[in-house]
């Protein structure tokens, strides 16, 4: 018989300052968004094209900003980590 496996307590973190927002996160939320909005529209009958359109270059404009900030602060030499904050043991500084 198999010792029953223990569930890892999660941790509440505080969001640092200065994050960006992770690209495969902006990108599924505006296709969960752009789901939803279509299949309201084919149930009420109403056709929200342009939202649709809208929320969905909003999403790429906020993924296209993420992705050139993350690239800027990996040329800067700074990373994910902000400002006066040191690496944890065992990573690269």
């Amino acid at each position: 018989m198999t010792p029953p496996r223990r569930r890892r307590r999660l941790r509440f973190r505080p969001r640092e300052e200065g994050r960006v927002l992770r690209p495969r996160v902006v990108a599924a939320a505006a296709l969960i968004t752009g789901g939803l909005w279509f299949v309201e529209g084919l149930l009420v009958g109403e056709r929200r094209w342009l939202e649709l359109l809208l929320a969905l270059a909003l999403a790429y404009n906020a993924w296209r900003r993420a992705v050139r900030a993350r690239a800027q602060d990996e040329e800067d030499g700074e990373g994910d980590a902000p400002a006066g904050v040191e690496p944890r043991r065992g990573e690269a500084a």
